[in-house]
C-alpha cells in the first residue's frame, strides 16, 4: 500500500485490517501522507461509502475469514459482498489466496499439514479456500475473472544435492548464462521466503486463537503464556522445510483479479 501511495501521490490509499492483526504489528509507523490505516472488527463490515474505490487488493483473507463465523455467518461471502459494494462500477478486485496443505510434502510435512488443516476446520476456517474462491466470486457478482496458480518451492535443494548436480556434465554456454543470470535454486530460495513467511504466520495466528479457547484472535494477548504456547507450533517447521527442499515440496497460492460490472 505504501508503494502504491508513493507511486500515485494524487490517489487515496487505505490499508484495511482487523483490530486483531493490528495488535500484532507496529501500526504506529507513519507512511506516505496519502495513505491511511483502518482497523475494523471484522472484514465483513467496511466503513466506506458505496462505489468508492477503483481497486481492492485482497491478500491474507485465508488467515482472517471464517466460513463458519458468529451466528453461522459465512464471512467469505459477506466480505466479498462488501468488496462489491465499495468498488466503483468497473473496479477491480485483485486477490492472493493460499491453501494450508503443502504440495508434494514428505511424511513430516504431510503430518504437519494434516494437523494444521484439522485445527483450521475446528476453529471455523477453510484450510483449502482456493477450491471455493471462483464460485464465491461468481455468487458475489464479479465478472471477467482471471486467475493463475503459483507454486512456491519450500526451498532450493540441499547443498549435498546441489554438489551432486554440479558434478554432472553440462553445456559450458549454459553454465555461463547461469553464472550471469542466476539459477533456479536462487529463485527457489526467494520463493521460499515469500511462501514460508505467509504459511508460518498463518499457522501462528491459528495456534494463538486455539490456545485462547473460545476467544477469537482479536481477543487474545500478544505476550505471556498464550503467545509462548502458540509459538510451540513452530518448533517442527524447520524440519518441514528441510524435508521439503529435497522432495520438491511447495506452497500453493491462487492469484488473479476480477471485475465489478460496469453497471449495476
Amino acid at each position: 500500500a505504501w508503494h502504491c501511495a508513493m507511486q500515485f501521490p494524487n490517489t487515496k490509499v487505505y490499508t484495511v485490517t482487523t483490530k486483531a492483526i493490528g495488535q500484532l504489528s507496529n501500526s504506529n509507523i507513519h507512511g506516505p501522507p496519502n495513505h491511511r490505516q483502518v482497523a475494523v472488527q471484522r472484514l465483513t463490515r467496511l466503513p466506506f461509502d458505496d462505489n468508492q474505490f477503483d481497486l481492492i487488493h485482497a491478500r491474507e483473507l485465508h488467515s482472517i475469514l471464517k466460513y463458519h463465523g458468529e451466528n453461522g455467518e459465512d464471512e467469505w461471502e459477506s466480505c466479498l459482498q462488501e468488496c462489491m459494494r465499495v468498488l466503483k462500477p468497473g473496479g477491480y478486485l485483485e486477490f492472493s489466496i493460499m491453501d494450508s496443505d503443502i504440495m508434494n510434502a514428505g511424511p513430516v510435512g504431510l503430518a504437519k499439514s494434516v494437523e494444521f488443516g484439522f485445527t483450521l476446520k475446528t476453529l471455523g476456517y477453510d484450510p483449502s479456500p482456493s477450491t471455493k474462491w471462483i464460485s464465491r466470486l461468481n455468487r458475489a457478482g464479479f465478472q471477467d475473472i482471471r486467475r493463475g496458480w503459483m507454486c512456491l518451492p519450500v526451498g532450493a535443494r540441499s547443498k549435498m544435492n546441489q554438489a551432486a548436480a554440479m558434478a554432472a556434465p553440462r553445456n559450458s554456454s549454459a553454465h555461463l548464462d547461469a553464472s550471469i543470470s542466476g539459477s533456479t535454486d536462487n529463485i527457489a530460495n526467494v520463493c521460499s521466503v515469500v511462501g514460508g513467511w505467509s504459511w508460518e504466520r498463518w499457522l501462528l495466528r491459528c495456534e494463538m486463537e486455539k490456545v485462547a479457547g473460545e476467544l477469537r484472535l482479536v481477543d487474545t494477548v500478544t505476550a505471556g503464556e498464550s503467545i509462548r504456547a502458540a509459538a510451540q507450533a513452530l518448533e517442527g517447521v524447520h524440519a518441514v522445510m528441510e524435508e521439503g527442499r529435497n522432495c520438491k515440496a511447495a506452497y500453493r497460492m491462487l492469484n488473479g483479479f476480477a471485475r465489478k460490472p460496469q453497471t449495476n
